[in-house]
């Protein structure tokens, strides 16, 4: 079970430099940082090659007493610097690419070994389906996302990180919370552990996620995706309710939720809604 956290907010950076306050969650003996609420954000528009992991990495500062574990939810961000911004804000020894807050090369380090990320993909670094696969929807141009690609691969053979599970999560966070001296855990079993997930799907009779689209991405370990694999592999009926499809399990059932003619939000929660009367119809005839 999960401790009593209570809310906190401190000042740090998006991942354009511009000064926000983030929330956190603490206790006695663990704290809570959600990456995307720092790397997440962006004031002013800034090219991919020049946002920074920083925001973060203060956050981790202020909160790293020796006592408490500092648990860092990877994922949403617009960020691919390979963590070199949270690692220069740790003090750890690294370099980056001329002209760019990508990550080039870092030594180890042992200062944060209470540190853990909890990786939203287990995508490796380098490679096809490594951190370069969520560029396009950072916003990275056709250009940037050539250069990137071949800098993640540089520096995956620098760190002798090739096809390192989860070191491509959150732009490169995965491995940087390594390099940090902690350690990345998956989103999975992290949460199955906290509140038991594989018991509940055990327990029910229909198994529901929703998702914006479910694609490739859904399935190189998204929690949707994992869910959805588990409760087939227990046998149970899956329903997957989205606004696209890619990539969908054999065996589960797909539930589109159309695009308005006319975008707005109410708009948007009607085709919603839709969807889920459909879902009850196809359940329950």
């Amino acid at each position: 079970m999960l401790p009593e956290m209570k809310e906190r907010r401190l000042r740090t950076i998006s991942c354009d430099g511009e000064s926000i306050y983030s929330k956190v969650l603490v206790s006695k003996n663990c704290a809570f940082i959600e990456s995307s609420l720092t790397c997440g954000i962006m004031k002013k528009f800034l090219p991919i090659t020049q946002r920074t992991s920083e925001g973060v990495g203060i956050l981790i500062k202020k909160l790293y007493d020796l006592k408490r574990t500092i648990y860092v939810g990877i994922g949403g961000t617009l960020t691919c610097d390979i963590g070199y911004g949270m690692l220069k804000a740790l003090n750890v020894e690294c370099s980056s690419y001329e002209g760019t807050n990508i990550l080039k090369d870092s030594k180890k380090s042992r200062m944060y070994s209470l540190l853990a990320g909890i990786a939203d993909v287990n995508s490796p670094l380098e490679g096809e389906y490594g951190a370069v696969m969520y560029l396009k929807q950072k916003r990275a141009t056709t250009a940037e996302i050539k250069r990137i690609k071949n800098l993640l691969c540089k520096t995956s053979r620098t760190l002798n990180a090739c096809n390192m599970k989860h070191a491509g999560s959150g732009g490169g966070l995965g491995l940087a919370m390594t390099l940090a001296g902690g350690r990345v855990a998956d989103n999975f079993d992290f949460i199955d552990l906290s509140i038991g997930v594989k018991k509940r799907i055990k327990e029910a009779d229909v198994v529901i996620v929703n998702e914006g689209a479910f694609d490739l991405q859904s399935k190189k370990g998204k929690l949707t995706g994992r869910i959805v694999e588990e409760a087939l592999r227990q046998k149970k009926k899956a329903v997957i309710i989205a606004g696209g499809f890619n990539e969908t399990p054999r065996g589960a059932l797909e539930i589109k939720v159309k695009e308005p003619q006319k975008p707005s939000r109410e708009n948007y929660i009607r085709n919603f809604y839709c969807a889920v009367k459909k879902t009850k119809e196809l359940l329950y005839g």
